[in-house]
């Protein structure tokens, strides 16, 4: 999806104002694996958050999560083809991570195709590990592999008196 002007450096918050706009542009970047309503009814959802950034016109790059229970589930991130490489992906993660811990949540978990070395780099830079596998999870059978940034310290052993 092309970008009119410069790429904002901050991501911004999905509002209501953008929700359009951030739909098409992650219908569009995903190539059909979200469609313009699933991204509506994610982003209506309770725990819905999303950031997106890019110039006024239109997204470069755009991540959604949800959070539930303690935890924060990154739900997709994607960034325009003309903009990869320039570290917009790592700023929308910092945003996630940033409101994770902002909200006291215990971690973050999400899903990444087998094959997205790219994605999967940018999540082990960001301190994620690998937890599981999903077998056939996408729709033309690629596995999706797991992912978790456990945000709360583990508890020393207890002192005694």
């Amino acid at each position: 999806m092309p970008q009119s002007g410069p790429v904002a450096p901050d991501p911004r918050r999905v509002t209501s104002a953008d929700r359009a706009r951030v739909c098409r542009f992650v219908e569009a970047v995903l190539e059909g694996a979200w469609s313009e309503s699933l991204v509506r009814g994610a982003l209506e959802r309770p725990g819905a958050v999303g950031w997106w950034v890019g110039g006024d016109a239109e997204p470069a790059g755009a991540l959604l999560a949800e959070s539930s229970v303690g935890e924060l589930h990154i739900l997709t991130v994607g960034v325009a083809a003309a903009e990869r490489r320039r570290g917009l992906g790592r700023l929308l993660l910092g945003s996630a991570v940033d409101h994770a811990r902002r909200t006291r949540l215990e971690r973050i978990h999400l899903e990444v195709r087998e094959s997205n070395a790219g994605a999967r780099t940018l999540y082990e830079k960001g301190g994620f590990v690998v937890v599981g596998r999903r077998p056939r999870y996408y729709r033309d059978a690629e596995d999706a592999v797991l992912m978790t940034l456990e945000l709360t310290a583990p508890e020393g052993p207890e002192s005694s008196s």
